[in-house]
């Protein structure tokens, strides 16, 4: 009976190193993809500079993700086309209040491949909470979630700026969507 004890005790605690994953803080991007046209293409982008904050960078998933905090500018975003950044600055940007946006999860429930995370997220001088999911793969812990550019943050004037511009409405044929997808990835050790 005794060795049946110990049997299990170990068998716990080597279980339950299984579910620890390490990440690498120094790897994460912020994220975002931007939709035009009437068949919704993306138009990916990084907001270059994004500070994150892990308090943990080994454990269990739901532990690490519980523990993060984001300071960024989204006037630093980067698409690698300067013409479509130079139409984000004098339209949506110059329409804001405000373009620094800080963030930070909690909630965090799911397993060690996926599940669910709620953001908080100030941007526009507006804190919103937005539901957004987690997964594990290929070597990266993937935090997603989606926002309404124009409604989500009391960003419609900016919307309206960028939609109905001539230029960009050309280059968008005619659609600009408001959803936008929003992540952050980070290597996985």
């Amino acid at each position: 009976m005794k060795k049946l004890f110990s049997s299990i005790i170990v068998t716990a605690i080597l279980s339950s190193g299984a579910y620890a994953i390490n990440i690498d803080e120094a790897s994460v991007k912020a994220h975002f993809v931007g939709f035009k046209m009437a068949k919704k293409l993306g138009v990916p982008g990084v907001i270059d500079d994004a500070k994150f904050e892990f308090g943990k960078t080994s454990g269990s998933v739901v532990d690490i993700l519980n523990e993060v905090k984001a300071s960024l500018d989204f006037a630093n975003e980067n698409t690698k086309d300067k013409v479509r950044e130079n139409n984000i600055h004098r339209t949506y940007i110059a329409n804001l209040k405000n373009s620094k946006i800080e963030a930070s999860l909690k909630d965090a429930k799911g397993d060690e491949t996926n599940g669910s995370v709620t953001g908080v997220i100030t941007f526009n001088d507006v804190t919103k909470e937005i539901p957004m999911t987690y997964s594990v793969a290929d070597g990266k812990l993937v935090v997603k979630g989606e926002i309404n550019m124009r409604t989500d943050f009391n960003t419609e004037d900016a919307y309206i700026a960028l939609s109905t511009d001539k230029q960009i409405a050309a280059l968008h044929g005619k659609k600009t969507w408001e959803e936008v997808e929003i992540y952050f990835d980070v290597d996985v050790k």
